[in-house]
């Protein structure tokens, strides 16, 4: 890969490259540059691809997002463990820095560094408040519920999605193309994690 900016943003995907994108425009961080690893699978191995690369030596930051799933806590593990294998600075906490010469690492856990999820859900804390959201999203996640569907963390986002003009697309789309208020609360930590990179 070609590196550009001192500080690197790795990412699942080109969906969160799509998305980040965008907010790294809306909230006028112009400092970082994002790389999507294509999915969490091997994650040690496509980021030593990352450390080996001639270039890396000009990066003086890294940020890591990865999705919690299931558990934060695992994921952050998983994290940790490949950044020892490959001799790089370890945060001891998710979201916190540890530097260690020229090298600062940073980890932070969608949605929001202690809960299950992904990066929709963090999204949909975003819309909790829109009467979209109170009036039609809640109602029919309760309905689909109540009659035994089983709706997983990511389901609500792309309910909001379907309420838009173009309704058949990815999240990172939806986000680039200004669906969602990036100005909300909910992203502040996001937000100050980008900016502390």
């Amino acid at each position: 890969m070609k590196f550009t900016k001192a500080k690197l943003l790795l990412v699942e995907g080109t969906d969160e490259e799509k998305a980040f994108t965008r907010m790294l425009s809306e909230w006028k961080i112009e400092d970082i540059q994002i790389h999507p690893l294509n999915g969490k699978s091997s994650f040690k191995d496509k980021l030593s691809a990352v450390v080996k690369d001639d270039g890396f030596m000009n990066v003086i930051s890294i940020g890591i997002i990865r999705d919690a799933d299931e558990c934060a806590q695992s994921q952050f593990q998983s994290v940790q463990d490949a950044l020892r294998d490959l001799s790089l600075p370890i945060p001891e906490k998710i979201n916190q820095t540890k530097k260690d010469g020229r090298l600062l690492v940073r980890v932070f856990i969608m949605p929001n560094c202690n809960s299950d999820g992904a990066m929709e859900s963090l999204f949909v804390e975003a819309i909790k408040d829109d009467r979209i959201y109170s009036d039609c999203i809640s109602s029919f996640k309760d309905c689909v519920i109540n009659r035994g569907a089983i709706l997983g963390y990511k389901n609500e986002a792309y309910m909001f999605i379907s309420t838009r003009k173009e309704p058949d697309v990815r999240l990172g789309i939806s986000v680039d193309r200004g669906d969602w208020d990036l100005s909300h609360p909910c992203f502040n930590p996001l937000k100050s994690f980008l900016r502390e990179l």
